[in-house]
């Protein structure tokens, strides 16, 4: 059956880590399911402006708590609370780590020289930085979605004291984005669908990071990388080559999507 949507996770999965644009095949693969009217939605764990414009109909970033179409029109939103997003920046400072917060619109960090904070500033993002050692959180008054930050397994319960509607999306060993306890990519997956009134038998999805579990079950048919981490692979319906061997690409053509690239 051809899908009439498919949900792509960006890092490891369309785009290997460190790069930012898609292969030649994959630039192919976007434009033969373009012109077969197949929706093609980002599932990330990025904000919304540092998802980069491949043609996507929309979007669901921050892990599943804020969901787009490509006009900008908010289909699902699942802000943090504010009362405990200012507990857990508390936390963290109180552990000297290293954290920032995602708005729909800007980053608060505490580190300067955070790669993640640079990139949003040098492409005119708003960024602000808080001192990593106060415990004034005054500046975090916009509705955030995501407190991203690397902490150690054996700290979390530290971390998330008195947070209990905040939630651990984790990507890899002790790094991990904090969203609405109600959101994740698979929730946000199906509410998509129900709003584009699209059977789930006809959703396809990638992914290769232990967030991705839940929308490749929730998904008609998960796929997960040949990268991607033995629990993802176990949580999938099916296994296709790794980012590096356009694995996505060889999926689609395999299954009769798309017919093979001229590149």
């Amino acid at each position: 059956m051809q899908p009439a949507i498919i949900f792509f996770d960006l890092d490891g999965t369309l785009i290997p880590f460190g790069r930012t644009d898609l292969s030649p095949k994959l630039k192919y693969t976007f434009y033969a399911l373009q012109k077969q009217s197949i929706l093609l939605y980002a599932c990330t764990g990025r904000p919304a402006f540092l998802v980069p414009d491949f043609g996507f109909d929309g979007m669901i970033c921050f892990n599943g708590a804020l969901a787009l179409t490509k006009d900008g029109k908010i289909l699902v939103s699942h802000q943090l609370n504010p009362e405990q997003t200012h507990r857990l920046v508390q936390n963290a400072q109180r552990m000297n780590l290293d954290f920032f917060i995602a708005s729909q619109n800007g980053l608060i960090g505490t580190n300067e020289q955070n790669p993640t904070l640079q990139y949003a500033k040098m492409n005119g993002i708003s960024v602000s930085f808080l001192s990593g050692s106060s415990e004034d959180t005054k500046e975090v008054n916009e509705p955030a979605y995501s407190i991203m930050l690397d902490c150690p397994p054996e700290q979390m319960k530290r971390l998330f004291d008195g947070c209990p509607d905040l939630h651990p999306m984790i990507w890899s060993p002790g790094s991990m984005d904090i969203v609405n306890i109600n959101a994740d990519k698979g929730k946000t997956l199906l509410e998509i669908l129900n709003a584009l009134n699209i059977p789930r038998e006809k959703s396809l999805a990638f992914g290769d990071g232990q967030n991705d579990i839940p929308m490749l079950k929730a998904a008609g048919t998960g796929v997960a990388m040949a990268n991607a981490d033995d629990s993802v692979k176990k949580n999938s319906d099916a296994i296709c080559l790794s980012v590096d061997e356009d694995g996505v690409y060889e999926y689609l053509l395999q299954h009769g999507v798309i017919l093979p690239a001229a590149v």
